[in-house]
Parts: C-alpha cells; structure tokens; sequence
C-alpha cells in the first residue's frame, strides 16, 4: 500500500511530521516523529480521513461513478487514471482559461472545481474497453450549498461556513475499490461532529444507491 509523508495531529493534539499509511482504516506512522498506531486528525487547512468502505461490486460501481448521475452532487477535485498512460486531472478551475467577467459569473463557475458531472463523460472515455484499468483514484466534493443538508440541527454546533470539504475518494488498485471518507476545515476543529454526520450520510448514500460495502 502506498504511503505519503505529511503533517499529522493525533487525537490528544500531539503534532509532527513524517510517512504514515492507512491500513485496515488505521493510521500508522512509520516513518518520522511520532511512529506508531493513531488516528490522524488533520490541522487546519488540512484533511481528516475517517473511515475506508470496500466496495463488494466494483463493475456496478463504476457504472453508477462514471455512466449515471448518481455522483452529481460532487465536484471533482484530482482524478488519476492509469491504463495505456497515466492521466491526471487537475479538477481547479483554470483561471488563465476564463475572460474577467466570465469568472466573475456564478453561473459559469460556480464552484472552484470543475462538477463531477462535466468531467464523468471524459473520465469514461479514459477507462472504458476490453481491458480493466491497472488503476485509478478520484477525489471528489460534496458541492457546498449541500453541505448545510449535512449539518443536522441539534447534532453539530458546526456551521458550513466553518466547513471546507466534504470529500469522497473513490481508489482502485488492480484488486478492489476502496471509498474513503474525509473532512476539511477553514480553522482547527477538535469537534467531530462533521465528521461523524458525514459518515452516516455516506453510509446511507451508499446504500440508497444499491452500492454494497464492507467497513475495513
């Protein structure tokens, strides 16, 4: 499994950096101050992953991600796609790309990354053939005017404007389909209310949808 080296905060507020990994939905740090078993909050500016679901039908997955609508309420922040070449996306709206007034208006960019929904017809044509992909990640946001749908009354003192991402990384590696969940704040939040609502919301989303999982 791969591993990334980054700066983590443990749940007592103890601080470093160094090489950790998710394994079994634990965070391990393995490499730097700090090494050992914890669970990683992310300070501020910085993500938070919470909980990892192992998708049971990953064919019938990919076919709700990439041929329906069942993922338009997100945006996309990253896409990697390896098969023939590796193919990154880059989901931030490109400036250079846009007149000064067509960025300024909310239509043309409502948000500032691309929706999954105008990028899926490009990331199917990238992964669709005979052969299945050696790989592939996605990273993608829950668009914020439905986060305050997420921020139930009486369950969080949280409120949206607080909220940086609601964020879904969907990653296969040759021999399963992962769903991980993970949360972003403006300023540093030891409260995990969010982080629990939007666990729940993406269990219950998940099942509405027909797509069966296993919690690692």
């Amino acid at each position: 499994m791969k591993n990334k080296r980054d700066r983590w905060v443990d749940r007592q507020g103890k601080s470093g950096w160094g090489k950790w990994l998710l394994l079994g939905g634990v965070f391990i740090i393995i490499e730097g101050n700090g090494a050992g078993v914890g669970g990683l909050r992310a300070e501020a500016g910085w993500r938070e992953i919470m909980i990892a679901l192992q998708v049971k039908e990953v064919k019938s997955f990919m076919g709700k991600l990439l041929g329906s609508s069942c993922f338009d309420s997100f945006l996309l922040e990253e896409a990697t796609i390896s098969t023939y070449n590796t193919f990154h996306i880059d989901g931030h709206m490109n400036r250079d790309f846009f007149s000064s007034e067509e960025w300024d208006d909310p239509e043309l960019r409502a948000d500032d990354f691309s929706a999954w929904k105008n990028v899926r017809p490009l990331c199917f044509d990238l992964i669709k053939g005979k052969k299945t992909p050696s790989g592939f990640k996605f990273i993608l946001h829950l668009m914020p005017r439905f986060i305050p749908g997420i921020l139930k009354a009486g369950e969080t003192d949280i409120m949206a404007d607080q909220v940086k991402a609601l964020v879904l990384t969907c990653k296969y590696d040759g021999s399963g389909l992962t769903v991980v969940t993970g949360t972003a704040f403006h300023t540093f939040i030891m409260d995990k209310s969010v982080d629990v609502l939007w666990d729940r919301t993406v269990r219950t989303f998940l099942t509405k949808k027909g797509i069966g999982f296993d919690e690692l």
